[in-house]
């Protein structure tokens, strides 16, 4: 199981807790993408969280196997 974000976006700086910290992730296609190369069956994928075009870019949840 895992998480990436939901939208691909460059990379960002932004602040949680008062400390700054960088963020980045790839687009689920690009992760789908990656898993298929790696000969993981995707079981389940579907956002968790849509993207709301503002700074949420959303959280998309993927269950996979080993092929």
């Amino acid at each position: 199981m895992l998480t990436v974000g939901g939208s691909n976006h460059p990379p960002f700086t932004d602040t949680m807790f008062g400390q700054s910290f960088f963020y980045d992730s790839h687009s689920p296609v690009a992760i789908l993408k990656v898993l298929e190369s790696l000969r993981f069956t995707v079981e389940h994928a579907e956002f968790i969280n849509p993207p709301t075009g503002g700074r949420d870019k959303g959280r998309y949840g993927i269950v996979a196997s080993v092929a």
